[in-house]
């Protein structure tokens, strides 16, 4: 039987020693957390993300989709802070499993460590810097295999590129259905707008549903969600 793998995210602060950020990465972690408990089973994960070290984000997930969403979420919050970030990612068996950061060791952790690494380069390779005003890098390791970790991380370059280039309100909308599965979209619009406990007729019941579609459509929600489907079967070799 194959080993269970975890996912581990680790991010360290662009130029830490001349950047006075720590505060703000205590605050990104804090809101990062917070968003994550209302999608993912309140946000049971091995270890939820922390700051290690002053500078260094740190975060294990016992599954892929969960692992994901959390990067997901993570990278929305660190845009919208402005906080120039080196992600990286990695999926793997573990060796330790403890909720102990400083602790916990594996597989998992090591392609992580190594997709950090790779990508504080000066430039940036182009499937690895975002096209965006804050200079964030992102990684994504399986393997100690580049030509696999290749095939991933072109993937995972795509998801990020299409998250990063969301307005607020797109990042908003897309939050509010996975936070909210249970509501219909008039009423995720009315919550977007602020408008509640409004009283909606029928018809505008269906205004406010078509107006809530555009905004997932024009942040590519069901795109991005096919591409992550894909991402998960490369890897697993299962929907």
């Amino acid at each position: 039987m194959e080993k269970q793998k975890y996912f581990t995210i680790r991010a360290d602060i662009k130029n830490s020693s001349k950047n006075k950020k720590y505060e703000e990465l205590n605050d990104l972690v804090g809101k990062t957390n917070q968003t994550l408990s209302k999608i993912i089973n309140n946000n049971k994960a091995i270890i939820s993300f922390k700051v290690r070290f002053g500078d260094e984000i740190f975060a294990v997930y016992d599954n892929l989709h969960d692992g994901i969403e959390a990067y997901q979420i993570l990278l929305y919050h660190a845009l919208s802070m402005e906080i120039p970030l080196y992600i990286g990612c990695g999926y793997g068996t573990l060796e330790k499993i403890t909720n102990d950061e400083h602790l916990i060791n594996g597989e998992s952790i090591w392609f992580a460590t190594d997709a950090i690494e790779s990508i504080k380069d000066i430039l940036g390779k182009y499937n690895e810097k975002l096209n965006i005003k804050t200079d964030v890098r992102i990684k994504f390791n399986i393997s100690s295999d580049n030509k696999k970790n290749r095939n991933v991380q072109n993937i995972f370059y795509v998801i990020s590129d299409k998250i990063a280039k969301r307005t607020e309100q797109q990042h908003r909308a897309v939050n509010l259905i996975k936070e909210n599965k249970q509501l219909e979209n008039y009423q995720l619009y009315d919550i977007l707008e602020g408008n509640i406990n409004y009283q909606n007729t029928d018809k505008e019941k269906e205004e406010k549903r078509i107006k809530f579609t555009k905004y997932l459509q024009r942040a590519e929600y069901y795109f991005v969600n096919d591409l992550i489907k894909t991402l998960i079967y490369l890897i697993k070799g299962e929907w």
